[in-house]
């Protein structure tokens, strides 16, 4: 896929280089006056090429604002789930436990001094 949008990418390229190449030409050869306005040339000066550039811009601004909002909940849901692993980890039970029964001494101790 990737090969064939550089042959396009190229052949593109390669057709605007021939088509600059083409127009200059004539100009080369023309000293006393300037190329009439070609049919390509007059269909670009119709198309609305601000209006087209807002629109993409906006396009592709609502797009990476979507792309970040997937990005976010994708973390957070592998934050999640690194979190359920972290859980039900042996080694991270192993490391817990004495603390709990340490808290739980500590618990039996403040209720035997308080009765």
């Amino acid at each position: 896929m990737y090969d064939f949008i550089i042959h396009i990418a190229l052949v593109v390229s390669l057709g605007v280089i021939i088509y600059l190449l083409a127009r200059a030409l004539p100009r080369v050869t023309d000293e006393h006056g300037t190329l009439p306005p070609g049919l390509f040339d007059r269909l670009v000066d119709r198309l609305p090429l601000q209006r087209i550039d807002i629109a993409i811009s906006a396009f592709l601004e609502r797009l990476l604002r979507k792309g970040k909002v997937l990005v976010s909940k994708m973390d957070n849901s592998i934050n999640s789930y690194i979190e359920r692993v972290r859980k039900h980890s042996p080694a991270v039970r192993m490391a817990r436990e004495p603390d709990l029964k340490e808290k739980m001494e500590a618990m039996k101790e403040d209720m035997k001094n308080t009765h």
